[in-house]
């Protein structure tokens, strides 16, 4: 009979927020194996590090969320400085702690979710491509078509669209909806109890979890 074994570093790990110094080394020596424990476990479950000190304040956030978009809180989670309590994207801004300059970037793993804004975009695509929707302004007119090419990609490769995406206009009511739910949640909890100073807020919808953990995978790799 053979033992589970897990390597000295992993072990080390501590069970809510682990230092960043350790966290490297785990990813630099570790195993596939462990490696994607990491993107489960300390990346997609638990309670962030933000809500650390008022857990119950995350699950009254999801369970406000999961209501406005229909969907399940478990289906939601943070990722980013918000989770871990520093930044996990590449140099300069790796370690980067947590402060009020952050963000929360908040990730829906949603099958019913990521059709609906896929069906969504796909309406964004085609009123772009027939002219049903012209931009106000040459930004957008030369921003636009690269929005409609970049969601197309991260949709068909990679299983995940980034809501913000898509502008907040009544033909599309889904990304409204979820830019008026992220511009809320920042208002709220910049009222509440223990007055949550946060940036700004973002909601990237993955079709399944292997989606979510394949690409926090890809971007731990961008730090090791």
């Amino acid at each position: 009979m053979e033992p589970f074994l897990i390597s000295p570093q992993a072990a080390a790990l501590s069970p809510s927020h682990p230092e960043l110094p350790l966290l490297l080394e785990v990813l630099q020596n570790g195993n596939e194996e462990e490696i994607y424990g990491i993107c489960r476990l300390w990346i997609s479950e638990g309670t962030p590090f933000v809500f650390s000190g008022e857990p119950m304040m995350y699950e009254k956030v999801r369970g406000w969320i999961a209501k406005r978009l229909s969907i399940h809180p478990k289906e939601l989670t943070l990722i980013g400085s918000a989770r871990m309590g520093y930044s996990l994207a590449p140099p300069p801004r790796l370690g980067t702690a947590f402060g009020s300059h952050s963000d929360l970037d908040l990730v829906a793993i949603s099958q019913d979710l990521f059709s609906r804004f896929e069906a969504e975009f796909q309406r964004f695509a085609d009123d772009l491509e027939t002219g049903r929707i012209i931009a106000d302004t040459p930004f957008k007119e030369k921003l636009w078509p690269d929005i409609a090419s970049d969601l197309k990609r991260t949709s068909e490769q990679r299983g995940f669209l980034d809501t913000w995406k898509i502008p907040y206009m009544e033909r599309y009511p889904l990304a409204k909806r979820i830019g008026s739910t992220c511009w809320l949640l920042r208002e709220k909890l910049c009222v509440s109890q223990n007055q949550y100073n946060i940036t700004k807020t973002s909601l990237r919808v993955y079709k399944d979890f292997y989606s979510f953990v394949r690409q926090i995978r890809i971007n731990l790799s961008a730090i090791t």
